[in-house]
């Protein structure tokens, strides 16, 4: 054993410190920090990067999957003049709760509610200013075996059957429905909800529909199509609902032979609730920085708007190194006065990588996070940190793994920066860019050669 360790003992050494590098990747202190003097591994240090950007639009997103769907749907027009507006829409279709036809002989339609629960975490914008709110009849059948996205464009009548005028909404205000019984008035508290009174006609064809046409909920769907949700007038805010909520309903209010009755049309987890999100940037602050070469200004939004496309020039001098940790940071531009007041910022930004057929794929060191039990393999999150004596908001990534593998395989070293559209966030983010003269963005490597 002995005359083992003398003959590779050197070999041992070195593998030994290989483990240790490498098993460092992910921690964000500096390699050698903690050893004395004569025992510290030889490392590098460089920021000596050329860092390119473009401020570019994202692709739509997948909103909706038979069982795989938002948790969260908006409706509203927010406007700002720096970062555009944002218009956003949904589809929804309902099924009978009970599928029976009421067969008396004289029925008359009441009122017909179409009642949405408020989200009122999904909210954005102003929620004081009155806005204007339509219900559109879906001119056809859309199979929820397929997916949708933000970009769809849904075939709806153009006359509402339904509308809300002027109206502010209340996200958090309890509703309160008062009843007549025997025995007087029976008062209860209904959760926050938009209530839509939609045309009678409604009702009268529902309730018109035979035993076979609401046998099962798929036959009733190609009857009756579903709803589309939008809004005119002033730009104020997004709405938030729970679509899928049995608390969202039609609900059609009738006398049968001379007796009230009352019948729900609710959501099912197999049938459409499909957002749509229309962004315009004309005449907005970051209409001239889309496509083109940006050294000053990095520009994020949520909800399928912009993300910014990042050029790295010098990888190529890391060749035959072993990255120890590579870590981006990118600053927040919290100065100007003209986004003071913003309702969100970005709360946490996702990179990806440039394939070769012009799609992107989330970088090894996101991948590796999703299947983590912490978050702090990649970070992204927007944290404060101390640069010099201010205090500033600071995008902070970890790519160690990515730049590894870019080096190792020769892969294009562009990267994308947006945020995480699965998880439908709202805000606007502006940051520094490479060549702002006090926070530019930063990438630092320490590396073996």
């Amino acid at each position: 054993m002995t005359g083992f360790l003398l003959r590779h003992g050197g070999i041992l050494l070195t593998l030994f410190a290989l483990i240790f590098i490498t098993s460092s990747c992910n921690d964000p202190s500096f390699v050698g920090e903690d050893l004395v003097e004569g025992d510290r591994i030889d490392f590098e240090v460089t920021e000596n990067f050329e860092i390119s950007a473009k401020v570019v639009k994202t692709d739509s997103i997948l909103t909706f999957e038979r069982f795989d769907r938002l948790a969260a749907h908006r409706v509203g027009h927010y406007s700002h003049p720096y970062f555009g507006s944002l218009k956003a829409e949904f589809a929804l279709q309902l099924v009978p709760q009970i599928p029976v036809v009421d067969t008396s002989e004289t029925i008359s339609i009441d009122s017909v509610i179409l009642a949405l629960h408020y989200n009122s975490s999904a909210f954005y914008g102003d929620s004081t200013t009155p806005m204007s709110l339509d219900v559109y009849r879906l001119n056809e059948f859309y199979d929820p075996r397929n997916p949708y996205y933000t970009n769809h464009i849904f075939n709806y009548d153009p006359m509402p059957i339904g509308q809300l005028i002027n109206f502010t909404p209340k996200p958090r205000t309890l509703l309160t429905r008062i009843t007549e019984t025997e025995d007087g008035l029976d008062t209860a508290q209904l959760v926050p909800q938009l209530r839509i009174p939609l045309n009678n006609e409604i009702g009268i064809e529902l309730l018109g529909l035979d035993s076979t046409s609401i046998q099962s909920d798929s036959l009733f769907l190609t009857k009756f199509n579903g709803f589309y949700l939008s809004t005119t007038g002033q730009t104020g805010s997004l709405m938030g609902f729970y679509p899928d909520n049995p608390r969202t309903q039609l609900i059609v209010y009738y006398t049968a032979d001379g007796e009230e009755r009352v019948r729900r049309y609710v959501p099912e987890t197999q049938f459409l609730t499909a957002q749509v999100y229309k962004h315009s940037y004309e005449s907005s602050g970051v209409e001239e920085l889309i496509g083109a070469e940006q050294d000053q200004t990095l520009i994020f939004q949520g909800l399928g708007g912009l993300a910014s496309r990042l050029m790295i020039e010098g990888i190529d001098k890391l060749e035959g190194s072993l990255i120890n940790q590579a870590r981006l940071r990118i600053y927040l531009n919290g100065l100007d006065e003209q986004l003071v007041g913003i309702e969100q910022t970005i709360p946490r930004l996702l990179m990806f990588k440039e394939n070769t057929d012009g799609s992107l794929s989330p970088i090894e060191d996101v991948r590796l996070e999703q299947g983590a039990s912490t978050t702090v393999i990649f970070g992204g999150f927007l944290e404060d940190k101390i640069v010099g004596n201010d205090t500033l908001s600071v995008y902070e990534m970890n790519i160690t793994s990515h730049l590894q593998e870019v080096i190792k395989k020769g892969d294009n070293p562009a990267l994308f920066l947006r945020t995480n559209n699965t998880a439908n966030l709202m805000g606007n983010s502006r940051t520094f860019g490479s060549g702002h003269e006090d926070f530019p963005i930063e990438l630092r490597v320490i590396y073996t050669r």
